[in-house]
């Protein structure tokens, strides 16, 4: 009988172990260790230091739906957002050990370039856009989409501009002028990045700080960060921005990585000149704000006139021509449209844009005035919907596509097309 307790007696500390083996870490315990690796020291003042996360988790550890365009998939992922990022576990079956098993989203890029797999659609709507400030105080200049031209994955090459300070600065019609206010200043000096793109002194000193962390629960000193991991590598030129900063207007160097959104503020202290954009909360907004997802309204009661929320004076209509083919052959229809500006209530008005429809396309020939969902939005600030655009791949679709401007329909620029 004796072997057979000694039997029961190894089943069962196997049984134990492989309980104890098998069972999955506490994502709310992995999550809150990786916080304090960085930000425990700058919350209670033993670190001077801009936030790497923020202060506290704007959400609380959660599985995330996700799906993935590449394989037309859809997963699930452990998840907390926080101001600066998102923490996520992809594996939970993973090495916890690895600095990868924790990982922060490609946050800046969905943003930026208006992709997003949630919700319950498997082919994510199209016209999901992320209006949301990228830099300075919200409904303001400029919005993740402005960002959207700046995109280069990987970068052009500039020569010319290395060891050159960073110049270029974009204005609030989306083009690229000079400035040169800080020239003389050393940390606007671009220097050679990963991906193809110059990235500024300050900001290669910010990646590569030292100074004290928690390590197991034990302070040590040494670099902070391990740049690719935190930041990832740099997607657009460094730029400036005029961003109305705790409502004053200045001007902001700033760049976008794949995991963070850095900006140089000359204004504030030297610790904290350069930040990290709070990408975090501006994702958790744009997925569960509908407000934050769309830069116009696209159901206008009549697209045919707009009137700026901000100054009812000044007034946008759109008159279009039809050429009709003899006989009828819709495919083959054009159009010539044309957006008016009033300034004075409609008493008199001025051509500020001429655009042409078709041919070579199954629906019907139309443009729509888009109004801005913002009601403080600038009265120059305003959007177009087409179809039809001159465009002959559009003959097997409706070819829509959503225009932006800035200046009062003198320029626009694509913001989506499907």
């Amino acid at each position: 009988m004796r072997p057979r307790y000694h039997i029961l007696v190894i089943i069962l500390i196997t049984v134990v172990l492989t309980s104890v083996v098998s069972a999955a870490p506490d994502p709310t315990v992995i999550f809150q260790q990786r916080w304090n690796q960085y930000d425990q020291l700058v919350a209670n003042g033993a670190a001077s230091r801009s936030w790497t996360w923020g202060p506290v988790p704007i959400t609380h550890a959660m599985i995330e739906h996700y799906f993935v365009p590449e394989t037309y998939e859809w997963h699930d992922r452990q998840v907390q957002y926080f101001d600066k990022g998102r923490m996520e576990i992809l594996d939970l079956a993973g090495d916890t050990a690895n600095l990868w098993y924790v990982t922060s989203g490609r946050l800046p890029i969905d943003l930026m370039l208006a992709r997003t797999g949630h919700g319950l659609d498997a082919f994510p709507n199209q016209w999901q856009d992320s209006y949301i400030t990228a830099i300075g105080d919200p409904n303001r200049f400029p919005t993740y989409l402005d960002l959207q031209p700046l995109y280069e994955s990987p970068g052009q090459p500039r020569p010319d501009h290395l060891n050159q300070p960073a110049t270029d600065i974009l204005d609030p019609n989306l083009h690229i002028s000079h400035f040169a206010d800080y020239a003389a200043d050393p940390a606007t000096i671009l220097r050679e990045g990963l991906n193809g793109h110059l990235v500024p002194q300050a900001f290669v000193d910010f990646m590569n700080q030292q100074g004290p962390t928690l390590r197991d629960d034990r302070r040590v000193s040494g670099r902070i960060y391990d740049p690719l991991y935190v930041f990832g590598m740099p997607m657009t030129p460094a730029v400036w921005v005029r961003a109305q900063v705790g409502g004053v207007l200045r001007p902001i160097l700033f760049q976008v990585f794949e995991r963070r959104v850095l900006t140089y503020n000359p204004a504030n202290p030297p610790a904290f000149q350069v930040e990290m954009g709070n990408v975090g909360a501006h994702t958790y907004d744009w997925l569960t704000n509908p407000d934050s997802k769309r830069e116009f309204d696209y159901a206008p009661t009549d697209g045919t006139r707009m009137v700026a929320t901000q100054d009812p004076m000044v007034i946008y209509t759109v008159e279009m021509d039809v050429q009709f083919t003899e006989p009828p052959m819709h495919v083959q229809d054009t159009a010539v449209y044309r957006i008016y500006r009033s300034l004075d209530g409609g008493q008199t008005r001025e051509l500020r844009y001429t655009g042409n429809l078709g041919p070579a396309c199954w629906s019907s020939l139309s443009v729509t005035l888009l109004p801005p969902r913002n009601p403080q939005a600038d009265p120059g600030r305003i959007g177009l919907l087409t179809y039809c655009a001159q465009n002959p791949s559009y003959s097997r679709g409706f070819g829509g596509t959503v225009y932006s401007s800035y200046d009062g329909a003198q320029t626009f620029f694509i913001r989506g097309e499907g």
